[in-house]
């Protein structure tokens, strides 16, 4: 064999080093919007927020369709030719441009909708997006391809930081209201297409006509897929919107993104790579089925304890964060929470399902979902905030119930190697939950500042799981996960490999 040939990395090496770039990137990011989340959500309040997040419904759905599951196509296919590329472009940018001039027009109808006349200029800015985000597509698209996530994730950061901290954070100083918030998001998208574009660069000559067959019925089902899921993630802010107004909807906002954040971070990295290494063994029923129950225990372990600890000390979380003038949101954060660890695991089939080119099986689990979740939203819409906020958490343990038993079907898997798998993380939630719970009840009678509290409270719930996972780490962890942390384990410094024993 050539020594180019045995040089070359293999298929894991390549998938565990997208990871590690995909997360030090995605969680270097969270941790900046946290931040900056917190100090815009005091500068300008409720109101700012709510109407940004109708704007934000829009954009969610319309970037489906500027998509139209064209990039998933250039990630999944074996082999793709420039032809193809330069097809994709083609119809992503034009879609792209379409769709901001389609939602220009429509601008006044959608404020309308939202009983919020005020909201009409926000929108007409916020729709240049499509445009400008349809350039930049396709370049992100051959990054994910070639599980380059180092510099899709550096482009990402880059233009967030240039985008809120440069623009965003001096204009909400300023007084600038919720403006700040629309040019920071205007200036990151501008910013990403370009750094994304000239890291990846391709032939921008249009071409409106390609010989490969596939693409359109391909990224249909993708469009189809992203549709449901989006109806089920966001319909609760457009009723909510809607029927309560911009207000509520602000609060409900800042509560879902305060777990939402960490959860779309945490399993957005995963399913980037899990996507792109499935694509590559669709044909390997034993590394898809390995992989797979890998990857749940992995996400288990980070997102079952983490989010029960949320759930039980809601009001020290929302009065540290965001301060007093948010407490109305405390009720809403227990189910959001809750929800978080059924999110993230669902959030895993949907990958494995597309890169095995099974993308009408998600379609159709999460529109059977949609077709159940409607009216529940709908029955609770007529109660409160708080009732929605319950029938979410009730969407989504009937989604991750039905997409996880179908991509279990898909790699040959059963529901008692999952419970396996997620025995150690259901364990160690309800003992960090447990103790943190008790914790923060022996601190209400001191009088402590909201953010020295949560700091305290915080920083004892991770000392609690950190200690809990490296005393009980040989019953805790399955062997499935026990392969994947050796596999991690070589990367670490010589004094934590060895506090690792599995």
């Amino acid at each position: 064999m050539p020594d180019s040939e045995k040089s070359k990395p293999t298929l894991k090496q390549q998938s565990f080093k997208a990871l590690k770039w995909n997360y030090v990137g995605s969680l270097s990011r969270a941790g900046l919007q946290f931040v900056i989340g917190i100090v815009l959500a005091r500068l300008l309040g409720p109101e700012a927020f709510g109407l940004v997040a109708i704007a934000s419904l829009v954009l969610g759905l319309g970037a489906l369709f500027a998509d139209f599951g064209l990039a998933s196509v250039l990630v999944q296919r074996k082999e793709i030719s420039k032809l193809d590329i330069r097809y994709v472009f083609t119809l992503q940018s034009l879609i792209g441009i379409a769709l901001t001039v389609a939602l220009e027009i429509g601008a006044g109808s959608i404020a309308g909708f939202f009983n919020r006349p005020d909201a009409l200029p926000v929108l007409q800015v916020m729709f240049l997006t499509f445009a400008i985000q349809g350039f930049g597509q396709t370049s992100a698209a051959l990054l994910r391809r070639g599980l380059d996530f180092k510099r899709l994730q550096l482009a990402q950061m880059a233009s967030y930081l240039i985008g809120y901290v440069v623009l965003g954070l001096p204009m909400a100083f300023g007084g600038m209201g919720v403006w700040s918030l629309v040019a920071a998001q205007l200036l990151q998208t501008t910013l990403s297409t370009a750094f994304t574009y000239s890291i990846a660069r391709h032939s921008v000559v249009p071409c409106l006509h390609n010989n490969s067959t596939g693409f359109f019925q391909f990224g249909l089902k993708v469009t189809a897929t992203n549709l449901s899921n989006w109806a089920l993630a966001c319909l609760d802010s457009v009723v909510l919107g809607r029927v309560f107004g911009a207000t509520q909807l602000g609060l409900y906002n800042r509560a879902f993104s305060l777990v939402a954040m960490p959860t779309y971070n945490i399993v957005t990295s995963l399913q980037g790579v899990l996507f792109s290494a499935t694509s590559r063994m669709q044909d390997d029923d034993t590394r898809l089925h390995q992989t797979y129950l890998s990857a749940i225990g992995a996400v288990g372990f980070i997102c079952m304890p983490m989010f029960s600890v949320v759930a039980f000390i809601p009001h020290t979380m929302i009065s540290g964060i965001y301060g007093n003038n948010w407490l109305d949101a405390v009720v809403l954060l227990t189910p959001l929470a809750l929800a978080m660890p059924f999110s993230a695991l669902m959030g895993l089939g949907g990958p494995v399902m597309t890169g095995m080119g099974k993308a009408s099986h998600e379609m159709v689990t999460q529109f059977c979902c949609l077709l159940v979740f409607a009216p529940l939203l709908y029955w609770a819409s007529g109660y409160s905030v708080q009732v929605v906020a319950w029938s979410v958490f009730t969407g989504y343990v009937l989604r991750f119930v039905s997409i996880t038993h179908m991509a279990l079907r898909l790699i040959k898997g059963t529901w008692l190697e999952l419970a396996v798998v997620l025995r150690g993380p259901v364990v160690l939630a309800a003992f960090c939950t447990a103790l943190t719970w008790a914790f923060d009840n022996q601190l209400r009678p001191i009088d402590l500042s909201n953010f020295l509290r949560l700091t305290l409270v915080g920083s004892f719930a991770a000392t609690v799981m950190l200690l809990g996972l490296l005393i009980g780490q040989r019953w805790l962890i399955s062997k499935p996960i026990a392969q994947l942390v050796r596999e991690a384990k070589k990367k670490l410094p010589l004094p934590l490999q060895k506090l690792i024993i599995v």
